[in-house]
């Protein structure tokens, strides 16, 4: 990769931008990974809010043709556009999960101050309360993190890949002939 903002792929062939190219230990530009997983992996790290960003892909001279940057980009629109949807697919998966096990955390408090209450009101011993206060204490705990963490946190990894395949769409690409 070239600069912060300036992007380079060197290619063996124009599919390999997709299609993971078979590994060559002894071809020094030979990617491991596709084209679009080599940037999103290099992007995740950064920050890619802004339009600063430009790619350059390097292929073979006799695949380098007029038709190629129009072919490329609705070919990159639509791999992008099936990984944001995979993207928030997921995110919508989490949500629901946490949503639907809302109930079940506001049960299992419930059953958490019913249990402390009981032991307080039918004079258990201090250690006993002791221990069930930190039993309710954890419950709440879990209770109320469980449903937060799947509608909030969870999908913030899928929201980051949607955001670098939106990234990776928009931004201005070149082709040139590799030297």
């Amino acid at each position: 990769m070239a600069g912060d903002f300036d992007l380079e792929l060197k290619l063996n062939d124009v599919r390999d931008f997709f299609v993971a190219p078979e590994y060559d230990p002894f071809d020094t530009t030979n990617l491991d990974v596709s084209g679009v997983d080599h940037l999103v992996n290099y992007l995740t790290g950064r920050r890619i809010r802004g339009d600063g960003w430009r790619l350059t892909v390097y292929l073979p001279a006799e695949q380098i043709t007029p038709e190629l940057p129009a072919q490329m980009q609705a070919a990159i629109e639509r791999y992008s556009s099936r990984q944001i949807e995979r993207s928030l697919n997921q995110i919508r998966a989490y949500r629901s999960e946490g949503i639907r096990i809302i109930p079940l955390s506001f049960a299992l408090i419930f059953i958490g101050v019913a249990i402390f209450a009981a032991a307080y009101t039918l004079g258990a011993s201090f250690l006993i309360q002791v221990i069930i206060a930190m039993v309710v204490i954890n419950i709440f705990y879990l209770a109320g993190w469980w449903p937060m963490e799947l509608i909030i946190f969870e999908g913030l990894e899928d929201r980051r890949l949607a955001n670098t395949h939106r990234l990776i769409i928009r931004m201005p690409k070149t082709y040139k002939a590799r030297g």
